[in-house]
């Protein structure tokens, strides 16, 4: 069952609401919610996300819970697509919290991604650019955030990233993939703070990565040359 359908344009606004399933399609078309709560219901379909942005539509939330979903809990994905999201949350899902694909967006600021059973947040595909400010993405059971499959560019700011359960602070894969992150705690990882590899750039400026099972950072291939970004790194 499907909460909210919006395409072709159509403009949805909540305030307060318990809902659940929101599927958003096409250019112009925007859902914004505000101190809503989503949650997958009664029967829930095993393999939908709790929020789809399809085609180029948006989803704006300030102060949204999304949780339990029975698959992933926001997907943005396609050219045009957006998601903008401020003080709200994503957690407990069965799968990744949030995925941004495919030439989608995302920016996330005074938000929490945390014990879901992928990653907190996965960017994968060409032209995905995803912005996290002042958020906590932690306790995941997988990678708290991953960088994947190209030309993917993430940028964190102040933001803790700490305490995966089964993989590292932040995985960035495949050349042309890269994670530029100012500010930001990676502890306390079952793997590493910072995981780089073929090919992907990963650049690290004034944070702290100490305390993760296997080391601070693994980082191969970078920029060319192998040589890591890592200045003010403290470990």
């Amino acid at each position: 069952m499907v909460a909210i359908f919006a395409e072709g344009g159509g403009i949805v606004e909540g305030v307060g609401c318990r809902l659940g399933r929101i599927h958003a399609s096409g250019e112009d078309t925007r859902v914004q919610l505000l101190r809503c709560r989503i949650t997958p219901g009664d029967a829930p379909a095993p393999d939908a996300p709790l929020v789809l942005a399809t085609a180029g539509a948006s989803v704006m939330f300030s102060h949204v819970d999304v949780r339990e979903g029975p698959a992933y809990g926001i997907v943005v994905q396609g050219q045009g697509s957006k998601l903008a999201a401020s003080e709200s949350a994503v957690y407990m899902c069965r799968g990744h919290g949030v995925v941004c694909a495919e030439g989608a967006t995302a920016a996330l600021s005074a938000s929490r991604l945390s014990g879901n059973a992928g990653a907190g947040l996965c960017a994968t595909g060409g032209g995905v650019c995803v912005e996290l400010q002042d958020c906590e993405v932690v306790g995941n059971q997988g990678s708290n955030v991953v960088v994947d499959s190209g030309a993917c560019v993430a940028r964190m700011s102040n933001c803790i990233l700490s305490s995966s359960a089964g993989g590292s602070g932040v995985c960035v894969i495949g050349a042309g993939s890269r994670a530029a992150v100012e500010s930001c705690s990676l502890d306390g990882n079952a793997v590493c703070g910072v995981v780089a590899r073929r090919g992907a750039s990963a650049e690290l400026q004034d944070c702290s990565c100490s305390g993760n099972t296997i080391h601070g950072e693994e980082l191969k291939w970078l920029c060319g040359w192998g040589m890591p970004y890592t200045w003010g790194l403290d470990c």
